[in-house]
């Protein structure tokens, strides 16, 4: 009879080791995984960052080229303009004299 309690002591001990052991590797793979996902978290910001910083780059080179074309442009409009009054100024005073004093 004793040697039975013992053997059940025993087995309760091996049993009480493996639960135990579980613990410790169910622990060890908690922590792994949470390890894994705060890699892959910074993994992913890093390459949102890295895209994020191409898709701004082109958006302001983008932007660089619409505003040197709208400069462009402004600055044709007024070479026309400029030349325009050249070429009418004095027609256009008379014209405007006339409007405003002669009604």
């Amino acid at each position: 009879m004793e040697n039975l309690i013992e053997r059940i002591l025993d087995l309760e001990k091996e049993a009480q080791k493996v639960m135990d052991d579980a613990d410790f590797e169910k622990q060890n793979i908690q922590e792994d995984i949470i390890k894994e996902i705060k890699n892959l978290e910074a993994e992913l910001n890093a390459r949102m960052e890295k895209k994020i910083n191409e898709i701004k780059a082109m958006e302001e080179e983008v932007a660089k080229s619409r505003i040197a074309e709208i400069e462009k442009g402004t600055q044709e409009s007024l070479v026309r303009l400029k030349s325009l009054y050249q070429q009418h100024g004095d027609e256009w005073g008379n014209m405007l004299f006339e409007r405003l004093f002669k009604s």
